[in-house]
């Protein structure tokens, strides 16, 4: 046997290696009935337990990687998988680095992505979880040791003797001199102490593997649990940084409604100028003056925008939402690329599959102790103290007590509630392989989506840098050839919209496109690692049973 041991059931897939109900169930049943009514097991039965006792004896390590329900639920996932990235096509290799965020050069980011993950509040709801659920593993695996009380105990009684010989002197104490008068008889009586102290203790041998089976299932979902709380930091990590980059084009924005706020207002001003010479119609002042009230009122919109993600940022890294955080840098796309890898390597680097992998092996261990729980237990218990009326004597080896016992009792009838918890238990397991199923899927989508989109959104930035320049060139040509007296307003009010369309439009191209690099990392795994996590280490290590089906009779 090498390495700690783990008791598995083994599970090729959710149809292939389940023996038919009527099948080995069925047949340990006749066999245990039969030999309930002769007083000993069939020779079938016999072997069978005889079987699942060895190969429980001798069983070796296995974690969930080796677990024939997570293979199972893995490989139809790695065969579908392209050879390499559709949207993206061949990718350099590499791994991504767990501080992903610094390919965007931007330290005021770094600060408050460091400070998020530290003080937000969300992450340390996550972190409690994980704490509850390693508490959870330890009290799943406490069954597995003998448990031990002490007590003592001490009590005082008067017990009446009735229907015995009345106490004919009453008081016991004979009447003294010829005239005395006897007390009233009444019944015989006696008053006893009875003082204890016991070292009580209870423990079921784990025969089958059902307790070593369940603590492997609560081992396996606290790593889950602790596997979550690792996506959550890349999640809060991804939030802090798509917040920044949006607080960033929201100042890039108001700076732009403040120029063309201004720029509108100058343009006013000169309009109003003229029209008061007669050169200019009263239209074109009217005209002038709404684009001018608009940009004030887009001015408002924008600030609004700014104070409110600035806000958001806050709670984010566990400050108060005052709005006071100010924002620096640019909307500069990294020009790093992404070691996108191959499709199969995702299996392995995202921490959401790596949590439904272990969701799978806790699923197939609660089927393992479900069938055990069909097989006989066998409890030892035992208590030794001493006992004596007199409390001086409880320390004395000669009014020593003990007592130990052992029980051995197999289910025989319970309404079917043992075979329905077989059924449940793997109904949970075909359950946790869809689940992990759907979240391959759902992770192969999203790589090749963020492929797509930075490759379109790239085009799309180019485009709009190109149209931003060509319409700042026609506002100013229009301006020009209007107080030329070449052209009406009404293609200067066009020429400007253009041109600020198109630049703010530019300024969300950009942030999307830094988002959808964000969605890249995250899509990739983010950084993390399937040795981020002891896969099944929470708690010590012991021998497990075998990883071959277990049946039990039917009860």
């Amino acid at each position: 046997m090498s390495g700690p041991g783990r008791a598995l059931f083994i599970r090729a897939s959710s149809h292939a290696s389940r023996p038919a109900s009527s099948g080995i169930s069925s047949r340990a049943s006749s066999g245990i009935s039969s030999g309930a009514s002769s007083g000993m097991l069939s020779s079938r039965a016999f072997a069978l337990l005889v079987s699942a006792c060895a190969a429980a004896l001798s069983a070796c390590a296995m974690t969930a990687a080796d677990n024939a329900s997570v293979t199972g639920a893995r490989a139809p996932m790695a065969a579908i998988a392209p050879e390499q990235w559709v949207a993206g096509g061949a990718s350099a290799p590499g791994s991504i680095a767990s501080d992903w965020w610094r390919d965007f050069g931007d330290p005021a980011l770094d600060g408050l992505i460091a400070e998020a993950l530290a003080n937000n509040h969300d992450l340390r709801q996550a972190a409690a979880r994980v704490l509850g659920a390693q508490a959870e593993a330890r009290i799943a695996g406490a069954d597995l040791w003998p448990q031990l009380q002490t007590g003592a105990n001490g009590s005082r009684g008067r017990q009446v003797f009735v229907g015995f010989p009345t106490d004919a002197f009453g008081a016991n104490a004979p009447c003294q001199g010829g005239g005395c008068t006897p007390a009233p008889s009444g019944p015989l009586s006696s008053t006893s102490n009875n003082f204890g102290v016991s070292l009580d203790l209870s423990w079921e041998l784990d025969l089958w593997g059902r307790i070593r089976a369940s603590k492997t299932a609560a081992s396996a979902e606290a790593d889950a649990a602790r596997i979550a709380f690792e996506g959550a930091r890349l999640s809060l990590a991804a939030q802090t940084a798509k917040a920044w980059f949006a607080f960033v084009e929201a100042r890039e924005q108001l700076a732009l409604a403040l120029a063309t706020r201004d720029s509108y207002a100058q343009s006013s001003g000169l309009i109003t100028e003229r029209y008061e010479r007669g050169t200019r119609s009263p239209l074109d002042v009217r005209l002038s003056l709404t684009e001018a009230a608009a940009a004030e009122a887009r001015v408002a919109q924008r600030r609004s925008v700014l104070e409110r993600i600035a806000r958001q940022l806050e709670v984010l890294v566990g400050r108060y939402p005052s709005a006071e955080l100010q924002p620096t840098g640019a909307l500069l796309h990294p020009v790093t690329p992404v070691p996108a890898g191959v499709p199969a390597q995702v299996l392995v680097r995202r921490p959401d599959l790596a949590e439904a992998e272990q969701r799978v092996f806790a699923a197939d261990r609660r089927l393992y102790a479900a069938r055990a729980s069909m097989l006989p237990r066998l409890a030892i218990t035992g208590s030794a103290g001493s006992i004596s009326d007199d409390v001086a004597d409880l320390l004395d080896g000669d009014f020593a007590v003990w007592t130990i016992a052992a029980n051995l009792v197999q289910p025989v009838f319970q309404g079917g509630r043992l075979r329905g918890a077989v059924a449940r238990a793997d109904a949970g397991v075909d359950a946790a392989m869809a689940a992990y199923a759907t979240a391959a899927l759902r992770a192969f989508s999203e790589v090749e989506n963020a492929l797509a989109d930075e490759r379109h959104l790239a085009v799309v930035v180019a485009a709009l840098a190109d149209a931003a320049e060509q319409s700042a060139a026609a506002e100013s040509l229009a301006t020009e050839r209007y107080f030329g007296g070449l052209e009406g307003y009404v293609t200067v009010l066009q020429a400007q919209r253009n041109s600020l369309e198109a630049r703010a439009t530019l300024l969300e191209a950009r942030r999307l496109l830094l988002e959808t690099r964000i969605n890249l990392y995250l899509a990739l795994g983010g950084g993390f690692t399937s040795g981020d996590v002891a896969v099944v280490a929470v708690v010590p290590e012991e021998p497990a049973p075998a990883s071959s089906p277990l049946k039990a009779p039917s009860s």
